[in-house]
């Protein structure tokens, strides 16, 4: 039997799964779940992979569960005709090393018409293609999304509103969802990120087989650890103009951060693809990259194999170049510091995997990365900085299982 489960699909059936409200028996409350337990580990004790920018450890040669396993619970009520309250909590691997539950959703929704509705309160953030079930992995192919694009940014929800308008255009059905609110996270190095005067727009286009998405998202970041204000107040002493130039251009104090990204999926049924191409541009510390991935497979009763190939890269930034030419070997030094903080992301992956639909809510997937990480470890790369330093240029294997459900 072929399963066909587009994204959007698997989102419906998570909808469905997650049992009737308030159409009959006046039970407006719905509760559903999802989650995974996945397992994984690397060809090598010399680097930690971990899957997200949220965490500060990874795995190694000895398997792990912490990169994937996750689980999540949503309530939602529907007290009349039109609207709908959704609280949506979550237990996964946080910078602390700890499985604390985390409120990812709490939002009120009201339809205004038939095509167009609004959303106030805690949202997820619809900064790539699968960002609104982004964490529910029954619903993607893969093991997991591709990190060199998806760990880009590690927000995934954003305090504030959004409008959602639905039309029909021929044939095609078009969703436009502009949004504008502030988000927080905790990342790596200890460092607390706030993204204020957040605006963005998103455009989903479905015809047929085919669904085109383009968003943009723009805000203010500012970003703060122990380490780096210790560096940057460290910096400012210095009574040096380039290096006054240099900590200015660094800090990350209500800087403009800007995202931006284009895809598209094909799932007749049988064969399936989807492709994103994302921009990351920020005027401060935090390198501007760009990333892309191509991913495909084909269906074989329950069985669906798949290939994945992606790449991120960080942009050449002259920051320090200034103080390269400066007579101190210290500020020499400092240049090629930042230049060197600033061109960190840089790797690319080849993967294979194959997902059993085992169950009608139950997936298991096995999945292998080659994972070559071109330049950099430590600030902006992916893999944790508790690494050997001759590290630096190694390719890596990634060995994943993982068992996804919904209830």
């Amino acid at each position: 039997m072929i399963v066909r489960l587009t994204p959007l699909a698997g989102a419906l059936l998570f909808a469905t799964l997650s049992t009737a409200y308030a159409d009959d028996a006046g039970n407006m409350f719905k509760f559903s779940g999802f989650g995974t337990v996945g397992l994984s580990k690397t060809s090598t004790d010399e680097a930690e992979f971990r899957t997200s920018y949220l965490t500060s450890t990874g795995t190694k040669k000895s398997a792990d569960f912490g990169p994937d396993t996750k689980l999540g619970m949503q309530l939602e009520i529907a007290p009349t005709q039109g609207v709908v309250g959704t609280i949506q909590v979550l237990s996964q691997k946080n910078r602390d090393g700890n499985y604390t539950p985390e409120v990812e959703w709490a939002n009120g929704k009201v339809a205004i018409n038939s095509q167009l509705t609004a959303r106030a309160g805690r949202i997820g953030a619809p900064v790539f293609m699968i960002s609104d079930f982004r964490s529910v992995n029954y619903v993607n192919t893969w093991v997991r999304p591709p990190i060199d694009v998806y760990a880009q940014v590690p927000i995934s929800f954003f305090d504030g509103v959004d409008l959602l308008w639905k039309q029909s255009v021929g044939d095609a059905f078009l969703t436009i969802q502009p949004y504008m609110g502030r988000s927080k996270a905790k990342v790596n190095f200890d460092m607390d990120v706030d993204l204020k005067n957040l605006q963005g727009i998103n455009a989903t286009l479905e015809y047929n087989s085919w669904s085109f998405r383009a968003g943009y998202t723009q805000g203010k970041i500012t970003a703060h650890s122990p380490q780096l204000d210790q560096a940057f107040g460290t910096m400012h002493k210095v009574p040096v103009p380039a290096v006054q130039d240099t900590v200015s251009q660094l800090e990350a104090v209500d800087k403009k951060s800007s995202f931006w990204g284009l895809g598209a999926t094909y799932d007749d049924g049988s064969w399936v693809a989807q492709s994103e191409y994302t921009q990351r541009k920020s005027d401060s510390f935090l390198s501007n990259s760009k990333a892309w991935y191509l991913s495909g497979g084909y269906r074989i009763g329950d069985f669906t194999p798949y290939v994945v190939t992606s790449k991120v890269t960080s942009e050449p930034n002259l920051v320090g170049v200034p103080l390269l030419s400066s007579p101190s070997p210290v500020l020499q030094a400092l240049g090629k510091a930042s230049m060197a903080v600033l061109s960190a992301l840089n790797q690319h992956t080849n993967s294979v995997g194959v997902r059993w639909n085992a169950a009608t809510n139950l997936a298991v997937k096995a999945q292998y990365d080659r994972i070559s990480t071109d330049t950099g470890v430590g600030y902006g790369s992916i893999f944790t900085n508790r690494v050997n330093p001759n590290f630096q240029g190694s390719a890596v294997s990634v060995y994943s299982v993982s068992v996804d459900f919904l209830f």
